[in-house]
Order: C-alpha cells, then sequence, then structure tokens
C-alpha cells in the first residue's frame, strides 16, 4: 500500500511537471527572447554582414552535439548575415578548432567575422514517462580583419517532455526512434539559445511589435 502510495505520488509529479522548456527561472512573458550572458565588443547594425561558421568544438559526450550546435548557429546567424556554407568551410579547414585555421579559412571566403563554437555540455535522461534534456554553449565571433573578439557569449537551455517510457521498450529499431527523438529535442534548445544570442547581437533585427 505505501509503495503503491508512493509511485501514485512520483507519477503525479512528473505529469504535472513533465512539459516544457526553461531557459532562467522566471520568464519575461511579454518577450520571445531571453537575456544572455554576453560581452559585445564591435557587433553593430553595420559590422559585420557575413560570417563564417567554423566547425565547432564538442566536449560533451555526445558526438553529435558539436554538428547540431554548429548548425544552429548558421541558421540563427542568417538572421544578421550571409553566413559562408558549411561544406565549403569545411573543405577549407585544416586543423580543426584551431583559431589561426579559422581566421585563415575566414579570410580566403572573404566574410567579416568567423564564429568559433563549443559546445560545453548536452545530457540527456528519461526515466518512465519523463525525458529530460540539458545543453550548454559557449559562441565568440571574431573581427576577421584583426582578430579582436567582436562578441563572446554562453548560453544554456533544458527542456522535460513526455516521451521517455518508449525507450524502455525492447525494439531491434530503438536506436534509431532514440536518435530521432533527442536530435528533435536538442536541436530546438539549440536554436533556442542561438536565437537568444541574435536579438542579444541585435535587438532591431528581432524586435516584436508594440
Amino acid at each position: 500500500m505505501c509503495f503503491q502510495k508512493t509511485f501514485f505520488v512520483a507519477l503525479t509529479a512528473v505529469l504535472l511537471t513533465g512539459c516544457g522548456t526553461a531557459r532562467r527561472i522566471s520568464y519575461p512573458y511579454e518577450h520571445t527572447y531571453l537575456p544572455t550572458s554576453s560581452k559585445n565588443d564591435g557587433i553593430t547594425k553595420e559590422y559585420p554582414k557575413s560570417f563564417t561558421v567554423y566547425p565547432f568544438m564538442n566536449i560533451s559526450w555526445d558526438k553529435n552535439a558539436g554538428i547540431r550546435a554548429r548548425r544552429a548557429v548558421f541558421e540563427s546567424f542568417s538572421f544578421v548575415g550571409i553566413c559562408a556554407r558549411m561544406d565549403e568551410t569545411d573543405k577549407l579547414a585544416s586543423v580543426p578548432y584551431n583559431f589561426d585555421d579559422a581566421m585563415k579559412v575566414a579570410r580566403e571566403q572573404k566574410t567579416d567575422a568567423v564564429v568559433i563554437g563549443k559546445v560545453i555540455n548536452q545530457e540527456q535522461s528519461f526515466l518512465l514517462l519523463y525525458a529530460y534534456n540539458y545543453i550548454e554553449l559557449q559562441v565568440t565571433v571574431y573581427d576577421t580583419r584583426n582578430g579582436l573578439p567582436l562578441y563572446t557569449a554562453t548560453g544554456w537551455s533544458m527542456s522535460n517532455e513526455f516521451g521517455g517510457m518508449i525507450f524502455w521498450i525492447p525494439n531491434p529499431i530503438l536506436p534509431m526512434i532514440e536518435n530521432i527523438f533527442w536530435s528533435r529535442v536538442t536541436m530546438d534548445l539549440y536554436h533556442r539559445i542561438t536565437m537568444d544570442m541574435v536579438n542579444d547581437m541585435r535587438p532591431d533585427l528581432l524586435e516584436l511589435p508594440k
């Protein structure tokens, strides 16, 4: 009886809290974007107008985290200026995660700035009906002309959703289902962070109508 009561209480808590996303404890409901921990040393309305999104360093345990974060930055920073195609950037990059190589690539692509990123953390877990995801990302934008930082930001995002139980079911296609689920969730979280960064850099681009 005691076990049944404890299980019911735990299940109720999961059902009541198991769906949603968060970046901060208090959310300003009147605005879509949230404050970002950042330092702006030179981003203006006039400059930069183009970006090279260099391959991201990934120090998390998920091997796909750097790829997802970089793709989200590419999509979000496209609101600010033209981003050089990532496949062309990859062909030019010879020493991954190297600052000098990143600058060389950006200058060959004739972009105003190069974006260097690092996935600090990406973790996920599931328990019965509950699935939890957390990511943390650091991004620095450097001026291609002189190599000086224009903008540095760190952001985090998390989600908790229904759906954890599916990963307890033995199934030969389980790895594929799991990858699709985590890919969707983590891409949403990276997009949330990177759009916050874009709004932080250039709030004039994403201002909501009064």
